[in-house]
């Protein structure tokens, strides 16, 4: 009974130290997710939701967790009294005659381990994680990833297309963009084309819900198989308003694109320019305010050249009728000297100039047509133009857009989608490039650059800063416990050679007493060791998780690097920063553990092995008796001198 009761002993010894150490790693995690709270507190942004929530949640959740930390360490302090309640009981075995008495003092000290208690109170991993996830989930709320929008993107759908139902479903969709689904007659609505027009929209739509997107379907009428009508008197003019508004209604579309290839060629007379006008002025009020009316017309329709086009786009008040017009800029005559782009910037700056005013560049002998510019939207074609001469790569088009935004133009326009999903039919030649490439690279040009570039840049220098400090701390862990692991071999040769020298005492009380303390030394030892085997497995797992993070950081080096990072990289970045913080956060609180939990041990662990050696040394010492027995005989010499002068 006394051996199994000194057995309860010794568990619940190492039962203190073990529950002590887990103790002391919640407080440093708690210590570290106070700190992290203050810091997303601290920022304004904080106060609005989801954040505000999110860091609600996360306080409450560390509330109970540091209250059940304080329950565990209740419990802590009872075992640890209880473990001195159990050493002195143990002493009563030397008294005991009975076997009953024996059997009962074990039961009392086996009922004062109350390590189960601690181990039910003490937070689990479980809640440990979900703490940190909490927080992770704040960091996000602050650092969202950036959504790539689609407002000021357009593109066509050919109803023709058979391949018009793949391209729907593999194009990029973002929220915003819009399609025009080609064509409809302007005085008739083909019942095939119809029934095709609705098949596609529902795709597209179902598509847009599944993926949370909001997109606009504008019908587009014209184009350039059915040129659009001369409008001879304001009659006509009315009756074709009440038609094409009548479609947009009962299709329950967003709006309708006013589709001419080229008006002035298609038989739309200058002497009509007035019935055009008010065509477009009652198409708009019979829609209202909030449907969509683009007018796409071709680029360089110069007012000496194309005076019905220049007439109509010119008009103040149709400007203010329509929503936005499009100006086909393909198919067109560039200056000597001047490239595509250029010109395409020369036009769209012509068209944007006051009236009266010179245009741009090799268009200086034009006039401006005093466009506003949120009324321009840049018309592209992707790849070669009609003609063969000219031709346009997806970082032109994506220059362009990037362009557009910065000279607060109204978006951009392609023709059309099978062309750039590269499932065309008819006959367009390739654009060389892969499918989708026009549209993801208008959509990260009309995406504001410096915006991507800035979020690159900050979630760089956070994991930068992160990284960077989690990494010194290690390299000084991992320098201090090398260190404490020489000077223990140093201390295991040490303790050969003093196992080997008390071996050589004789027998005696001097040899029993550094027996006992050889074997003190040696327990300290195996604690030591112990410990040291502790540090170095959570040294490992510092490590493992920095090298995690070093790794995301290295892709997240690669995209801050980028000259013109896309809205896709910043995404990417938010999602390198948010992994990188997932690791760093849980490893910084596992390092702030390790450097008061396992290096404070194997420090205090080597002072005592360090004081036992000096122990046992002091026992080999042979000059220790004589040194004594010298003193003592000079004491009496000094007495019997004095007794002597006496």
């Amino acid at each position: 009974d006394q051996k199994d009761a000194q057995a309860v002993i010794d568990a619940m010894k190492a039962a203190t130290a073990q529950d002590q150490k887990a103790l002391d790693a919640l407080d440093a995690q708690i210590a570290a997710w106070t700190k992290q709270i203050a810091t997303l507190k601290a920022n304004p942004s904080s106060q609005k939701d989801p954040a505000k929530t999110d860091l609600a949640a996360a306080n409450a959740m560390l509330a109970k967790l540091q209250a059940a930390r304080g329950t565990a360490n209740n419990d802590l302090t009872t075992l640890k009294s209880n473990l001195t309640t159990a050493t002195t009981d143990l002493g009563q075995f030397s008294t005991i005659t009975t076997k009953a008495a024996a059997d009962a003092l074990l039961a009392k000290i086996s009922a004062l381990n109350t390590q189960s208690q601690f181990t039910k109170d003490m937070p689990s991993k479980v809640q440990t994680d979900a703490m940190s996830a909490a927080i992770a989930k704040v960091q996000s709320d602050l650092n969202p990833t950036p959504a790539v929008s689609g407002d000021g993107f357009e593109s066509y759908i050919e109803t023709w297309d058979p391949n018009a139902a793949e391209d729907i479903a593999n194009m990029p969709l973002k929220d915003g963009m819009t399609f025009n689904f080609a064509f409809s007659g302007w005085n008739n609505l083909d019942p095939d084309t119809e029934k095709t027009i609705e098949t596609l929209s529902k795709q597209l739509l179902a598509r847009a819900a599944k993926e949370g997107v909001k997109v606009n379907i504008k019908l587009s009428v014209g184009g350039q198989s059915d040129p659009m009508p001369s409008l001879p008197t304001p009659e006509a003019a009315n009756a074709l308003a009440d038609k094409i508004s009548g479609w947009v209604s009962d299709f329950k579309k967003d709006g309708v694109d006013l589709s001419g290839v080229d008006l002035d060629i298609e038989g739309c007379e200058q002497d009509n320019l007035a019935n055009g006008k008010a065509f477009i002025l009652d198409l708009r009020k019979k829609l209202g305010p909030d449907k969509l009316i683009s007018l796409t017309v071709p680029g360089q329709g110069w007012k000496g050249q194309s005076p019905y086009t220049y007439g109509l786009a010119s008009d103040p008040d149709v400007q203010n009728a329509v929503s936005y017009i499009q100006f086909m800029e393909f198919d067109i005559w560039k200056g000597d000297g001047t490239s595509y782009v250029n010109q395409i910037k020369n036009d769209f700056s012509t068209y944007a100039t006051p009236k009266g005013q010179p245009g741009a560049g090799d268009d200086s002998t034009q006039m401006g047509w005093g466009i506003p510019k949120d009324k321009l939207r840049l018309g592209l074609l992707p790849g070669e133009d009609d003609p063969h001469v000219n031709s346009l790569s997806s970082a032109d088009a994506k220059a362009l857009a990037a362009w557009t935004v910065q000279q607060k133009f109204n978006g951009v326009m392609i023709w059309n989608s099978d062309r750039d999903g590269g499932t065309s039919t008819s006959g367009d030649p390739s654009t060389g490039e892969p499918a989708w490439a026009f549209t993801k690279a208008i959509l990260d040009g009309l995406a504001p650059q410096s915006s991507s570039k800035t979020n690159i840049d900050q979630a760089y220098q956070t994991a930068k800063d992160a990284v960077g400090k989690l990494n010194g701390e290690i390299v000084k862990d991992s320098s201090d416990l090398k260190a404490l692991v020489a000077q223990e071999k140093a201390d295991l040769q040490q303790i050969k050679e003093l196992t080997t020298e008390v071996g050589k005492l004789p027998a005696g009380s001097a040899k029993d007493k550094a027996v006992t303390d050889l074997a003190a030394l040696n327990s300290k030892l195996v604690t030591l060791q112990a410990d040291i085997g502790a540090a170095q497995t959570a040294l490992g797992n510092l490590q493992t998780a920095l090298g995690k993070a070093i790794s995301t950081y290295t892709e997240l080096s690669t995209l801050h690097k980028l000259a013109n990072p896309t809205s896709d990289d910043a995404a990417t970045a938010q999602k390198d920063l948010q992994t990188i913080q997932g690791i760093v956060s849980p490893a910084e609180q596992g390092q702030t553990a390790f450097r008061n939990t396992n290096i404070a041990a194997v420090t205090t662990d080597a002072g005592d092995v360090t004081t036992a050696i000096g122990t046992v040394k002091s026992d080999l010492n042979p000059n220790h008796g004589i040194d004594y027995f010298t003193h003592e005989i000079e004491k009496i010499l000094a007495q019997q001198l004095a007794t002597n002068r006496a």
